[in-house]
This record gives C-alpha cells, structure tokens and sequence, in this order.
C-alpha cells in the first residue's frame, strides 16, 4: 500500500461530527501516512494509537467517525500486504 491510496481520498470533504480538531479527518490522513511508512514496532504502535485517539473512533462516546469508512481499507491492506 503506497501513500497514493491515502492521498486519493479527499479528507477535507469528510464532515467532523464532533467539531473537535482531534477528529478532523486530517488527522487520520496523517496517522495513515506514518503507518503506512513505519518500519519499526514502536512507529507502527505509535500511529495506530494516534490513529485510534481521534478521528477514526471515539471510544467514550462508542461511535465511528466518518473518516473511518474512507480509512478502514488502508490499514486492513497494510495488514493483509505489509
């Protein structure tokens, strides 16, 4: 998986239910990037808690956020390919 597929989506037209800058979909956009390029255990646990934090999920509020129906193929193909 390249940053090309997480370039191809256009964050900025996902709506952020919350109003809350830590679940612009931008932000997943940038937790995506660092996963897709990290090479060691503590990179890849790094963004993928980032990317759990905020914008994809809110775990307190028990709710999926809207970027995470465009985000959800990106990890799972990282998962699938490497």
């Amino acid at each position: 998986m390249s940053l090309d597929a997480v370039d191809a989506v256009n964050w900025s037209a996902i709506r952020n239910p919350t109003g809350h800058q830590c679940d612009d979909p931008e932000r997943v956009a940038q937790q995506l990037r660092r996963l897709t390029v990290s090479t060691t255990a503590n990179e890849t646990g790094d963004a993928a808690s980032l990317l759990a934090g905020g914008a994809f999920v809110c775990d307190h509020a028990g709710m999926v956020l809207p970027a995470a129906y465009a985000a959800t193929p990106i990890p799972l193909n990282l998962v699938e390919h490497g």
